[in-house]
C-alpha cells in the first residue's frame, strides 16, 4: 500500500493576529486562549491519561468582512496544538468557560491504518492507494480498536485499484455488512495505470467533484459504489469517442452520443452574439464535432495534445444549435450561460460540462474549442 496522508474535511476558519483586535477584543482573546489551554490539557488527561505539552494556542475569530478582518472578535472556540509521545496533534475546545468537552485528532492515524487494513483483508485485490475523509476536525470518544464506533465519523472513502479484475465480481460481503447503516459511500475505483490514478488524485476541478458518482473521469475504467450496504456498479460503456480527438459522456442516461466531424459557422457570429468580443481575436483550436441534441448533462473531453493552444491560453467551448427554429451561437459560462459549467484542465484533458436543454429536440449540436486573444 502506498503511503497516503489522511485528508480531513475541515470548516475553514481564520486564525488572525491580535493586532487587528480592539482593546476589549484583545483582552477577550487572551482569556479564551488561557482557558482553552487549560481545558485542552484537562481533556487530554481525562481521555488518554497522559500529560501533554502545549505548543501553540489559536483563537477562532469572527471577521467583519469577507474582504478582510479590519476589525474582528474572538468567537470563543480555541484550537490548541499539543505534543505527547513524540507526536503533535490538535484539540478543539471552548475557551469561554471551564469544560472537558472537546474533539481531537490524536488517534486519526491509528484509525486510518486499521480501516485500510480492514479493507485489505476484505477485498480480494491489492489496493494501490486511497483517500479517507472524516466529517469533523476530530473525534470525541476514545478509540479502543473498535472500528464500528468510528464509522459514523467517516464522510468519504475512495479505494484506488490498478488492474483488470471485474469489480462487479468482487466478494465484498464483509464491507456490505459493516457499512450497511452508514449514510455515506465507499467508492472502489479501477484505473488503467498508476499514472492515470495519480493524475486523478492531483486533478483540480471547479464546480464539480471527480468523486461524484455521476462524474465520469476519462481515466476510470469502472467504479463500484457501496452505500448503506447496497452496491452500484458503473461501467461507463456509453462513452463515445472520435479518433481519440474528442469524447462525450452522459451522466444521466445510457445513450451513446455518436460524434461526427463537422464545421463551425463563421466565428464572427459569436462576436454578434457577444458584443464584448467585438475587438477580440477568436481562433478555433480543435476540430468541430457534431452530436444529437440532449437535455442531459454531457461531459465533453478534449485531449490536450490535440488542442492547438498553450495551457495558459484562454480556452472556451463554443456550440451551435437551433432554438425555436433559429440558429444560435453559444460560448460557455465565461459569459454567464447558466446551462454550462466550465470545468477546465484535468490531467491530460480539457473537460466541459454542458446541458443543451435550450436546443430544439430534433437539432444537432456543433461544438469546438476556441481561444480568445485581446
Amino acid at each position: 500500500m502506498k503511503k497516503n496522508k489522511l485528508i480531513l474535511i475541515i470548516v475553514i476558519i481564520t486564525f488572525f493576529i491580535t493586532g487587528c483586535y480592539s482593546k476589549e477584543a484583545n483582552e477577550l482573546a487572551k482569556r479564551y486562549r488561557k482557558q482553552g489551554k487549560i481545558n485542552a490539557i484537562n481533556y487530554v488527561k481525562a481521555k488518554y491519561n497522559f500529560n501533554a505539552t502545549v505548543k501553540s494556542v489559536d483563537e477562532e475569530i469572527n471577521c467583519d468582512s469577507i474582504w478582510g478582518c479590519l476589525s474582528s472578535s474572538p468567537n470563543g472556540s480555541v484550537r490548541v496544538k499539543l505534543n505527547a509521545n513524540n507526536k503533535d496533534f490538535y484539540v478543539y475546545v471552548t475557551g469561554e468557560y471551564k469544560s472537558n468537552e472537546a474533539i481531537d485528532d490524536y488517534q486519526f492515524k491509528e484509525i486510518e491504518t486499521d480501516f485500510i487494513e480492514f479493507f485489505r483483508n476484505n477485498i480480494a485485490l491489492n489496493l494501490y492507494d486511497y483517500k479517507l475523509e472524516f466529517n469533523s476536525r476530530g473525534i470525541h470518544e476514545y478509540y479502543n480498536n473498535n472500528l464500528d464506533d468510528m464509522i459514523s465519523y467517516i464522510s468519504n472513502i475512495e479505494l484506488y485499484y490498478i488492474g483488470e479484475n471485474d469489480l462487479n465480481q468482487l466478494n465484498i460481503n464483509s464491507l456490505e455488512e459493516k457499512f450497511k447503516n452508514h449514510s455515506e459511500s465507499i467508492n472502489l475505483i479501477n484505473f488503467k495505470t498508476r499514472e492515470k490514478c495519480n493524475a486523478y488524485k492531483k486533478a483540480e476541478i471547479e464546480n464539480v467533484s471527480l468523486s461524484d458518482d455521476n462524474m465520469k473521469n476519462i481515466y476510470k475504467s469502472s467504479m463500484l459504489t457501496l452505500s448503506q450496504g447496497q452496491k452500484t456498479f458503473y461501467n461507463y460503456d456509453n462513452i463515445t469517442n472520435y479518433n481519440d480527438d474528442a469524447y462525450v459522456y452522459s451522466s444521466q442516461d445510457n445513450n451513446k452520443y455518436e460524434i461526427s466531424l463537422t464545421n463551425l459557422d463563421d466565428l464572427n457570429y459569436y462576436k454578434e452574439s457577444y458584443p464584448e468580443l467585438s475587438d477580440k481575436k477568436i481562433v478555433q483550436v480543435t476540430n468541430a464535432y457534431s452530436i444529437p441534441s440532449s437535455d442531459s448533462f454531457l461531459y465533453i473531453y478534449f485531449p490536450i495534445e490535440k488542442v492547438n493552444a498553450k495551457k495558459s491560453d484562454k480556452i472556451y467551448l463554443v456550440s451551435e444549435c437551433n432554438v425555436n427554429g433559429n440558429k444560435k451561437h453559444f460560448i460557455e459560462s465565461y459569459y454567464g450561460i447558466d446551462s454550462t459549467i466550465k470545468i477546465g484542465i484535468v490531467g491530460d484533458y480539457y473537460i466541459e460540462q454542458i446541458r443543451y436543454s435550450q436546443c430544439d429536440i430534433d437539432s444537432v449540436i456543433n461544438f469546438a474549442l476556441i481561444k480568445i486573444n485581446d
